[in-house]
């Protein structure tokens, strides 16, 4: 055989796109952290400049300075203006006694860093927070449902057009939306044999399941509707999870924030 460059393909190919976006979500991360683009920033210009260090002392102590304080914000979470706001606050720290800079980080955007308080002002009434709280729940419950339905391959969420009813359907059964309702199988559809009108399926509909599941074209529809639900499961997983994050986040600071207040 003749052997040519596309023969074959390379199984590391698309590790340089990873790489670019992984390092895309970390410069977003670090700003997002720190607040700041001066990260972003200075180290293109140290890119683009080759590296050469700025020659005018006020400059590069400035530069110094706005580094340090970026690091300060970026592993203590506390977003302090100034270079002697991050001081005082690491003499804070130590005055206050047992308390670190990562129990001031946790009371997140109730705490200020500049007059070294919490604002119980800030705090969400307790109705808002019981929001808050079943938000939190409503995305894992998402999460969970959408992981079980990937996990245990669930049936084809359809319509029948000619009634607009709503069903569950796989290659072997289809289920009402009705709750407790049982299948409707190709073993119901037996010629002679009492059309099942318990299912939560009226005659004609059952009439047209039957057909649908003695259909050969069955598979050939359900193979592309199951891949489209199954990336609607990875959406709502994902949607899930940031709701769920978001939520627990923001409550986590409120708790946070009235021990401190302590």
């Amino acid at each position: 055989m003749e052997f040519t460059l596309d023969t074959f393909t390379s199984l590391f190919a698309p590790l340089g796109l990873m790489s670019s976006l992984v390092l895309i979500v970390a410069l977003g991360w670090i700003v997002a952290r720190t607040q700041s683009t001066h990260v972003v920033l200075f180290r293109v210009w140290r890119l683009a400049s080759g590296g050469v260090e700025v020659k005018d002392p006020a400059i590069q102590n400035f530069l110094d300075q706005q580094n340090s304080l970026m690091s300060f914000r970026f592993v203590s979470g506390l977003k302090s203006k100034r270079l002697g706001d991050a001081r005082d606050m690491i003499a804070f720290g130590k005055d206050f006694g047992d308390e670190t800079l990562e129990d001031f980080r946790k009371a997140g955007r109730y705490f200020d860093p500049g007059t070294k308080q919490v604002d119980v002002s800030a705090i969400p009434s307790w109705p808002w927070q019981w929001k808050n709280f079943l938000l939190m729940i409503a995305g894992f419950l998402v999460v969970y449902a959408s992981i079980n339905a990937l996990l245990f391959e669930a049936p084809a969420f359809v319509r029948m057009r000619s009634t607009g009813t709503h069903f569950l359907l796989s290659l072997d059964s289809a289920r009402s939306l009705t709750p407790f309702s049982e299948d409707i199988r190709p073993s119901d559809c037996v010629a002679g044999k009492p059309i099942p009108l318990d299912r939560g399926f009226t005659m004609a509909e059952v009439r047209s399941l039957c057909g649908i599941l003695e259909n050969e074209r069955l598979e050939t529809f359900l193979k592309p509707t199951l891949e489209d639900q199954r990336h609607l499961f990875w959406v709502m997983i994902i949607a899930g999870a940031l709701v769920t994050r978001i939520s627990f986040g923001a409550q986590h600071e409120i708790v946070c924030a009235k021990r401190l207040a302590k």
